[in-house]
Formats: structure tokens, C-alpha cells, sequence
């Protein structure tokens, strides 16, 4: 299938953003080696497919949702925080905590406080797993396409 001018920019805009399947690239790549010396875009776009097929593969690490992992971070402090002060307070005073600047008295709502911090953190944690996991698949999907 031989494409118009039109849609192989359109296709190398969208390889150059990422969008294609391994597959449309190939196709692509296929489209534009007969063309090559015609077109000074269809040339850039060539230099770069080509040379990304043969450099070595650079790993760095990803930084997806790092409010969450932050947000993980601090619910941890402040469970550690709201337990110390339940645990180590004596029982012959009066149970408060602190929570972002409020003095909390009441027991039951403490302990819901750290009961849905500790459930934050779960969950930030299986989100962080789950993400940490989904990259490493990533990399290894990459590392392993010989077909590129």
C-alpha cells in the first residue's frame, strides 16, 4: 500500500509522538526507504527511525504519579505520628492527636483516622506495585523485539 505525501507526514507525526504499534512503524519505515533523498522530512525522519534501531537501549526510571507516591509517604508519617501518641500516651490523661493542625479528642475518631490512612497506604502501595510492575514489563517487552 503506497501512501500520499499527506498521510506519511501525518504517519510521521504520529511516530514521532509515539502513537504507532511496531507494526505501523515498520510499515512506515518500509513506505519511506524508497523515498529517501526526495524529501528532506521524509530523510530526518528516516535518519532518526533508522538510528533508534540500532543504538542501545537506554533505560531510565519513570516517574508516574509521584503526588501518590508522596501522599504514601506522608500517611505513613502521620500514621506513625497519631500511633505513637495512642500507644505511648498515658492511659490515665486524656487521648488527643493532631491532624493536619486540628487536636483530636475523640478516640473513635482517631482510630478511624489511622485505620483510613493505613488503607491509603495499601492502596498507594499496590497502585505503586502495580505501576513498578506494568514498567519492568515494558522494558522487557522492548529489550526482547528483535523484529524492530
Amino acid at each position: 500500500m503506497t501512501m500520499d505525501k499527506k498521510e506519511i507526514y501525518k504517519r510521521i507525526d504520529l511516530y514521532f509522538e509515539a502513537m504507532l504499534s511496531r507494526h505501523e512503524e515498520r510499515q512506515l519505515l518500509a513506505e519511506l526507504l524508497p523515498l529517501e533523498g526526495h524529501d528532506r522530512r521524509i530523510d530526518e525522519a528516516l535518519a532518526v527511525m533508522l538510528a533508534s534501531r540500532f543504538a542501545a537501549p537506554v533505560v531510565t526510571p519513570v516517574k508516574r504519579r509521584p503526588m501518590k507516591l508522596i501522599a504514601g509517604v506522608a500517611a505513613s508519617i502521620a500514621v506513625v505520628v497519631a500511633a505513637s501518641l495512642i500507644f505511648n500516651h498515658p492511659r490515665d490523661t486524656q487521648t488527643f492527636a493532631y491532624v493536619s493542625g486540628m487536636k483530636i479528642q475523640d478516640p473513635a475518631e482517631i482510630n478511624y483516622i489511622v485505620a483510613t490512612q493505613l488503607s491509603d497506604i495499601g492502596e498507594s502501595t499496590d497502585l505503586f506495585s502495580q505501576t513498578l510492575s506494568e514498567d519492568f514489563d515494558d522494558i522487557r517487552e522492548a529489550l526482547n523485539d528483535d523484529d524492530l
